[in-house]
């Protein structure tokens, strides 16, 4: 994420930023099924939280890259506390480009990360995506994408009051619907695979453990952070009052999708 909500979230330690939150990591992980040794990279890593539970549940090789500095550097903060050795997160220096080189990694996971690309940005990213994945590598990912009833002409108006009121845009209106992403994977050299609503996704048990535990520890913090600041409550409290003035609650105009595809070299 970018833009003047990020100080916020950055702060306060915020997880899970996507739809249906922790549910969608936990389906992610289980669709990965990351085995040991695999280099799996996650894009836009937020706090850190999802690359903390990969972590703690698999011996793959996992690597992160992100955009904005507040968020990366809440991330290390949140591996230093949960003592969880061998993470590789790099700080972009350039949108778009990423210091790997070709046919580096096994998948590449994304979470609310795309479609708040603009303009080419978003088939830039898939490009630089599939340049260092593996052939056959995959891509999963997890974003918000606008329901059939909504067309171009709205979801831009929305857009637009969302990059004014909190700096990034609340889901691309070049590639509207879940038809035109799919048209998107296969024009930048995708194979799509499958496609699930994130709505259907069951929850299941977690099993805890002691890096977990300290993440959530982490998380809690923030919060607390955030609760005992004027500053930060008076901040939330825009916040949520101009998304509330933007789209009414009670309409459902976005549906999160978890959709897996292939790299076809």
């Amino acid at each position: 994420m970018t833009g003047q909500i990020l100080n916020y979230l950055g702060n306060s330690h915020a997880t899970y930023l996507h739809a249906r939150g922790k549910l969608s990591s936990d389906k992610i992980f289980k669709l990965l099924a990351p085995r040991k040794d695999e280099k799996i990279l996650e894009i836009g890593f937020g706090t850190g939280a999802t690359l903390i539970k990969m972590a703690s549940q698999s011996e793959a090789n996992l690597y992160g890259y992100e955009i904005s500095p507040i968020m990366y550097q809440k991330a290390l903060e949140r591996v230093r506390f949960c003592q969880i050795p061998g993470l590789n997160l790099e700080l972009l220096q350039k949108k778009n480009q990423f210091p790997a080189p070709d046919n580096t990694f096994d998948a590449v996971y994304a979470e609310s990360i795309l479609a708040i690309q603009e303009g080419p940005d978003l088939r830039n990213l898939l490009f630089e995506i599939k340049r260092v994945l593996k052939p056959n590598g995959v891509l999963l990912f997890n974003e918000t994408i606008w329901l059939d009833v909504v067309d171009r002409e709205r979801a831009r108006a929305i857009n637009e009051k969302c990059k004014k009121s909190f700096g990034i845009i609340q889901s691309s209106h070049d590639y509207l619907h879940i038809a035109d992403w799919k048209n998107l994977l296969t024009e930048t050299g995708f194979t799509c695979e499958l496609e699930i609503p994130v709505s259907e996704i069951q929850a299941t048990k977690e099993r805890m453990s002691i890096p977990l535990f300290r993440s959530n520890l982490y998380t809690f913090i923030g919060k607390m952070k955030a609760s005992l600041s004027p500053s930060m409550r008076q901040n939330w409290t825009r916040y949520t009052t101009e998304m509330a003035s933007i789209i009414d609650s009670n309409e459902k105009l976005m549906e999160g999708r978890i959709i897996k595809a292939y790299n076809k070299k």
